[in-house]
């Protein structure tokens, strides 16, 4: 009887979670492109601040964002001209461990814009595919920071992802001292995100 409760709960914790997501992305696609332009400029200004100091060398963890996500763009660039080394995932084949990588990427393949896991993000990749022999994998307990998107969090510095525990499972495995920090827009605040024992908070999450 107490399995059969448990398992409905968590049936109901994954309905409620899939509608939150549905909501938010409507929520946030609605934003304008000057509105989210802007609060994405304030987002990026924030987390220089956030990160001020940063080590020549170190490595962050980055994203391409995808659709109505905030747009990191200008945050990259700041990285690079601090000398930082930025890596982006990179979704691996399927069944593959972990489910994504992050691979370094210079500078100047960054700005050339044909990096083939930035161009397409969701895609999955072979790891030893001959396009991605320019971009080596970085050892997750090496990343010296990473910047994770979500589609909703709440004021418990709770974050509601897509679903697919890319980024849960990544979490799980870099180094206790990496400095995490999530980023969204406000309209992407919720009340209270739905957890369950698997979900994590993160330490910080800048918005605008």
């Amino acid at each position: 009887m107490l399995l059969s409760y448990t398992l409905n709960m968590e049936t109901i914790a994954v309905h409620i979670k899939q509608e939150m997501r549905r909501l938010i992305i409507e929520s946030r696609d609605a934003m304008s492109e000057d509105q989210r332009g802007a609060a994405s400029e304030a987002i990026c200004k924030k987390l220089e601040r956030q990160f001020d100091g940063i080590a020549p060398g170190s490595i962050c963890a980055l994203y391409a964002p995808m659709g109505s996500e905030v747009d990191v763009r200008g945050f990259a660039e700041w990285l690079y001209a601090q000398g930082v080394r930025v890596a982006f995932p990179c979704m691996n084949a399927k069944g593959a461990f972990p489910r994504m990588h992050m691979r370094e990427v210079s500078h100047e393949a960054w700005a050339g814009g044909a990096v083939p896991f930035i161009v397409k993000p969701i895609k999955r990749f072979a790891e030893n595919e001959a396009a991605l022999a320019q971009f080596p994998v970085v050892d997750p307990t090496s990343i010296d920071a990473i910047v994770v998107p979500m589609v909703a969090f709440d004021s418990g510095f709770n974050r509601l992802g897509y679903g697919g525990g890319n980024y849960d499972e990544y979490l799980a495995l870099v180094s206790r001292e990496t400095k995490a920090v999530g980023v969204a827009f406000e309209a992407q605040r919720v009340p209270h995100v739905p957890t369950e024992p698997h979900d994590l908070p993160l330490p910080r999450i800048v918005s605008a």
